[in-house]
């Protein structure tokens, strides 16, 4: 087999075990860079009541309403939504309807 050098331009014979042992490592480097980045946000996010109320409500199971209905408190969803909603305006009513 024949890999290309991209950086280097240049070509060189090797054995397919080592393309994929090479792939392998390259591979496990960058999940372990992605994996180190997420559990560094991951941390970062749960120091903060809207973070850890979203953390909270992604290991609950069933569905959306489920959840709501059925696993949160009153305190629980009331976290979530300020997590959630930046803002909700309310503007007056403009008629019947």
């Amino acid at each position: 087999m024949v890999c290309w050098h991209v950086d280097r331009l240049t070509r060189s014979p090797r054995e397919p075990e080592e393309v994929i042992d090479l792939h392998d490592k390259e591979w496990l480097t960058a999940r372990d860079q992605l994996s180190a980045a997420a559990d560094a946000l991951t941390a970062e996010l749960s120091r903060t009541q809207h973070g850890r109320a979203l953390a909270h409500f992604a290991t609950l199971t069933g569905t959306v309403w489920d959840r709501w209905d059925n696993q949160m408190t009153t305190g629980a969803r009331r976290a979530f939504i300020q997590a959630v909603a930046a803002a909700i305006p309310v503007h007056p009513a403009t008629g019947l309807g």
